[in-house]
């Protein structure tokens, strides 16, 4: 009877704790700390610049962390989009070989992307003609950039790895019914050489 696993045994914590704990802290902290300071901001200051600027920043640094740390830890991808020697804009993608990644980390990323613009809309509604729609219109503009680029980015990586495994099982067919038809011919050959050869021995043995 198998022995039962013990706490000490890393395969079994493995799914427990975080590979990356501080990486998902800071890609929940910049965007949760934003929103806080939104909320409350009327009780700590009564200066429209001086919570502009604050809520600014940790939008900024919730976009930067999302966009070049926690995507590539947390669920291996990357993007980024660059302009071309003739001016033309263009979205480069990149994936992570062999991904490996912690399920509670996968969930924890896709589902803080996409809840949070949805609460930054829900801010619409209570900031509508008021001088901290501005600050909602950024918010909603640097996590709507996150998103749109993470998803292009899922979307690249799946189309490439359905087109990788219908190349490699194209290829083994190819293989498979080359090898075949290479083995069924070198037989025949195989077969008609002996006959020759028997043919001939024979004649061979007439006095």
């Amino acid at each position: 009877m198998a022995d039962a696993p013990s706490f000490e045994d890393p395969s079994v914590n493995d799914h427990k704790q975080l590979r990356h704990p501080v990486a998902t802290f800071f890609h929940l902290f910049f965007r949760s700390a934003a929103v806080i300071v939104f909320l409350l901001c009327g009780f700590f200051s009564n200066s429209f610049v001086v919570d502009f600027v604050v809520i600014v920043m940790l939008l900024s640094f919730d976009f930067w962390t999302v966009k070049n740390i926690s995507g590539r830890l947390l669920v291996g991808l990357r993007w980024w989009n660059q302009v071309d020697e003739d001016g033309q804009s263009r979205w480069v993608f990149e994936a992570r070989k062999n991904d490996n990644s912690h399920p509670t980390e996968v969930r924890i990323f896709w589902w803080s992307l996409y809840i949070y613009p949805i609460v930054w809309c829900l801010f619409i509604l209570t900031s509508f003609l008021k001088a901290y729609m501005l600050i909602v219109i950024v918010a909603l503009a640097l996590n709507a950039a996150n998103v749109i680029g993470y998803t292009k980015c899922q979307k690249d990586a799946t189309a490439r790895l359905q087109s990788a495994g219908t190349y490699v099982g194209q290829t083994l067919i190819s293989y498979a019914a080359s090898s075949l038809f290479s083995g069924g011919t070198g037989s025949s050959s195989d077969n008609s050489g002996s006959t020759a050869s028997g043919g001939s021995t024979a004649q061979h043995a007439r006095p």
